[in-house]
């Protein structure tokens, strides 16, 4: 496992209890390995209150759901979407949605997958469910551009695939030509901001990059966000799971990144910035930027940028694509499988139009 995406990961998790690295979840840290390929594994809580969407089904598709609803300037389908949540809520504390073990799970909100045969992964997913009978076996972050074979296998195999979000997707081009792109490497350029790639972080500059993600995902977005630690920023950093770019002005640090490869796919797990700054110096272009850059200089041919702010992500050349969560119920009651398929029919039909429709 040294040098590999899982091995790395592995170092960062069995550092502290996952409370310490990620203060709200309480999943449990495992690994499966078939045929020399090593998938990380999370175990869910079911019992605990106040979970992250990232480790948490329940918070994803009823709490985050209720926060996000309200942003939906229709009433009418506020309305119409506040008893499919209570409904929802209701049925999935019965079947107990947050039964679950994440294969392939890194502990952020979008795990990349290897570049192994889908049988390696089915044949994962086989030992999970034999090692977790009583709870259903989910693989997050599939999408169509760079998952295609593998949702194929799953749906064959009788996985459901529930949408979860949309995502956008970024080619790594030598020659970008989006205007708006030309625009953000120009302000990029422009000397305001040193652009530091830190293979170490001082003491202060690990509490100033927790600061900073926390001021734009949990107090600006949504406290469901997960909770990261100035620990797991240490830890991530020493263990070079994630590799971390700073912008700083007269000694300050004003925005961070922290990016993860896998197979010549780059994501941005840690982003942050002060968002007291005027919004004129431009931070979020910055770092936008500065992922590219930080893709670029790696051989990365693709960048996943996760969702949110999709305008703006397509105006600098990314495309959006449906992602999915696959889930295999394993051996438990009929009820189980009846409530994902129906959640599948409704994320499906309903509530991936909606997503599109307002932006959410």
């Amino acid at each position: 496992l040294e040098g590999t995406p899982a091995g790395r990961w592995a170092r960062v998790f069995s550092s502290a209890p996952m409370t310490d690295l990620v203060e709200n979840s309480t999943a449990a840290a495992g690994l499966v390995i078939v045929e020399g390929s090593a998938f990380p594994l999370l175990i869910a809580n079911s019992k605990a209150a106040n979970q992250t969407w990232i480790t948490s089904q329940y918070t994803h598709y009823v709490r985050y759901a209720r926060e996000e609803a309200r942003k939906i300037p229709s009433c009418v389908v506020r309305g119409l979407l506040a008893p499919v949540v209570s409904t929802l809520r209701f049925f999935s504390k019965r079947i107990g949605m947050d039964d679950v073990v994440y294969l392939n799970h890194y502990g952020v909100s979008t795990n990349l997958w290897p570049e192994v045969s889908s049988e390696h992964v089915l044949e994962a997913a086989r030992e999970c469910a034999l090692k977790f009978p009583d709870k259903a076996i989910i693989l997050r972050s599939l999408n169509a551009r760079l998952n295609a074979p593998l949702i194929h296998a799953l749906r064959a195999r009788g996985f459901i695939l529930i949408p979860s979000r949309v995502t956008y997707t970024l080619p790594v081009d030598p020659k970008p030509r989006s205007r708006d792109f030309r625009r953000d490497e120009k302000l990029f350029n422009d000397g305001t901001y040193t652009v530091r790639r830190s293979a170490s972080l001082s003491t202060t500059e690990i509490r100033r990059c927790e600061e900073l993600y926390r001021m734009l995902y949990m107090d600006k977005h949504s406290a469901y966000n997960a909770r990261y630690t100035e620990e797991f920023i240490n830890a991530a950093r020493e263990t070079n799971f994630l590799s971390f770019t700073l912008l700083e002005r007269s000694g300050i640090v004003d925005g961070v990144i922290g990016t993860f490869v896998n197979h010549g796919v780059l994501t941005c797990p840690i982003l942050g910035y002060d968002t007291s700054k005027p919004r004129s110096l431009g931070l979020y272009r910055r770092l936008s930027m500065a992922i590219y850059r930080d893709a670029a200089s790696r051989g990365c041919d693709q960048i996943h940028r996760s969702a949110g702010v999709g305008d703006f992500k397509k105006t600098r050349g990314a495309t959006p694509s449906t992602e999915f969560s696959a889930v295999y119920p394993t051996r438990r009651p009929r009820s189980a499988r009846v409530f994902w398929r129906a959640l599948e029919n409704l994320c499906s039909k309903f509530v991936a139009p909606m997503v599109e429709r307002f932006k959410l």
